[in-house]
């Protein structure tokens, strides 16, 4: 062995008057033709690539993807596709054709989630594209790659709405489009608008959609930050021939697209998570892929799933044991068989960070510890959608977190709880958030923090956790609006706490009169940085509000 390894070099250099180079075969994702063939991959060179699909090549250079065989586009509606995430700018992909290269930057998703793109090739036969790096730093997880019919795109321009070839007058403000979509199809609508910087704050655009007698209207509050709103025909009850949407600002660019995604059918076997803003979550029937529950992936935190789940009981079979490892006084960091908890209170709702979730499945491996049947997918789907990895038969953290909902909760009571949840996972994905949090935390007079430790000792939290203290804090606060907060504490708070420890009445009634500002002081510093950041704030995470 050790006499045959040095040749490898020279065999190489010995046919590079035969070939451009060593070729190394690509692994980790499928690139497949248009009729949905495998076709390999090999590149020139490793460097800038990891697999199984990191793409980090150096500044001007680029990772050359040659086909083992050319792929053909025979119609005008073809394209190169992609699928990626974690998309750091300055990525550009260039394909050459019959005639001329074809080439476009590579845009990234807010928040680093994953981006569908779609490059328009004229019919011909290809052998290659190139990902190139244009600045230090670029990079992207390749997730699949392959030929595809072009989707149906149209986006805001310079000089009107262009939609393939067509170019359509557009109205300062305001957008109206038809789909020739049947009525038959099965189809998700994305909205993107960049108005950064022209939102006008509590002035929302308002969105249409109809087909026939069939309607559906929202209030869209536009973000200070890209953002994609999904709109998902199964949802809404009927695939929208008209779209229509007006109040939006001076200046916005916007794309529409109109997306046909198997994973997200009824009738699909990968359960991939259905992107949506939390507040068609909120109001979508219960048309699930899954008899208790259904997963969806927040379009405003990519990294952050939302379970929505028919009753308590099958959200119990999902967190309950979590909920009490993770955050339950007395039995934080241990795990307890159903039997000695399953008819103990937990939680309503549920939030678990990407670390917290490890710590729990990694305890459980080591430990043997028998988990149910739902833990046990839960943990596998996790790993399949990054929030967890498995590494040498070991669960590590990935990036995110998950929340919980349940359908059995009453109307409002399911707003309250879906908005504590989500700042939850604000909390998760926003660094600059968490930290403000942190340091308002920190700042918090010490008979202030006695208030707040003394109230989540009363709700069975584990106050010894400064991690789960900080988290929760910033959530209670932020649930409610601004206008809400001091009722809510000094109120309905104040007055359970009062029943339950009549000796600690006085202490609360002084505590509010030294420091009457205690709660909407730091709601309003926590809220005010979300809002100017974006585009949410205290008691409102929605983006689509429908309209009755």
């Amino acid at each position: 062995m050790n006499r045959k390894t040095p040749f490898f070099p020279v065999i190489c250099a010995g046919l590079l008057a035969l070939v451009v180079s060593c070729s190394v075969k690509v692994e980790g994702f499928v690139f497949r033709d248009a009729a949905g063939t495998e076709v390999p991959l090999t590149l020139a060179s490793r460097d800038g690539w990891k697999p199984p699909g990191e793409v980090s090549p150096l500044p001007g250079k680029g990772l050359v993807f040659r086909l083992e065989k050319p792929v053909a586009i025979e119609s005008a509606a073809g394209s190169l596709y992609l699928r990626y995430r974690d998309a750091v700018p300055g990525l550009s992909l260039s394909v050459p054709g019959p005639q001329s290269e074809v080439s476009s930057p590579l845009p990234a998703a807010a928040g680093g989630g994953e981006t569908d793109f779609f490059l328009l090739l004229p019919p011909g036969p290809y052998g290659e594209f190139t990902i190139r790096a244009e600045t230090a730093g670029a990079s992207l997880r390749l997730l699949e790659a392959g030929i595809r019919a072009s989707e149906q795109v149209v986006r805001s321009g310079p000089r009107g709405i262009y939609a393939t070839s067509e170019l359509f007058p557009s109205a300062e403000g305001r957008v109206l489009l038809r789909s020739a979509r049947t009525a038959g199809d099965e189809v998700s609508l994305v909205f993107a608008a960049d108005s950064a910087g022209r939102a006008v704050p509590g002035s929302p655009a308002v969105l249409n959609l109809s087909r026939g007698a069939e309607r559906f209207s929202a209030e869209l509050r536009l973000r200070p930050v890209p953002e994609s709103v999904y709109l998902h025909s199964r949802f809404l009850g009927f695939v929208p021939e008209v779209f229509e949407i007006s109040g939006l600002p001076a200046g916005s660019s916007w794309e529409l697209r109109l997306l046909n995604r198997p994973e997200w059918r009824m009738d699909s076997p990968s359960f991939a998570p259905v992107p949506t803003d939390l507040g068609m979550l909120l109001e979508a029937p219960a048309e699930w892929r899954h008899r208790d529950f259904e997963v969806f992936r927040w379009n405003l935190f990519p990294d952050v799933l939302v379970f929505d789940t028919r009753n308590y009981d099958a959200q119990k079979r999902l967190f309950h044991r979590l909920a009490f490892f993770t955050e339950k006084k007395g039995y934080r960091g241990k795990l307890h068989p159903y039997p000695a908890i399953w008819n103990l209170h937990g939680w309503n709702a549920h939030n678990y960070h990407a670390e917290g979730l490890a710590d729990f499945f990694e305890t459980a491996r080591k430990t043997s510890f028998r988990l149910n049947g739902e833990e046990i997918w839960l943990r596998d789907y996790l790993v399949s959608q990054g929030i967890l990895k498995e590494a040498g038969g070991s669960y590590l953290p990935g990036t995110g977190g998950v929340l919980g909902i349940s359908r059995e909760s009453l109307p409002a009571h399911r707003r309250l709880l879906m908005a504590h949840e989500a700042f939850h996972g604000v909390f998760y994905g926003m660094p600059g958030f968490r930290r403000l949090a942190e340091e308002t935390w920190k700042a918090l007079p010490r008979e202030q923090k006695d208030f707040w430790l003394f109230f989540f000792s009363w709700m069975n939290y584990d106050i010894t956790d400064s991690y789960l203290m900080v988290n929760e804090f910033q959530a209670y606060l932020l649930q409610q609006g601004l206008s809400r907060v001091d009722g809510y504490f000094k109120g309905t708070i104040a007055g359970r706490l009062a029943e339950r420890y009549p000796e600690r009445k006085a202490w609360l009634d002084t505590l509010f009169a030294r420091h009457p500002d205690m709660f909407t002081r730091p709601a309003g510093i926590l809220s005010g940085y979300l809002e100017g950041s974006l585009g949410i704030r205290a008691g409102d995470v929605l983006s689509l509000r429908p309209l009755k």
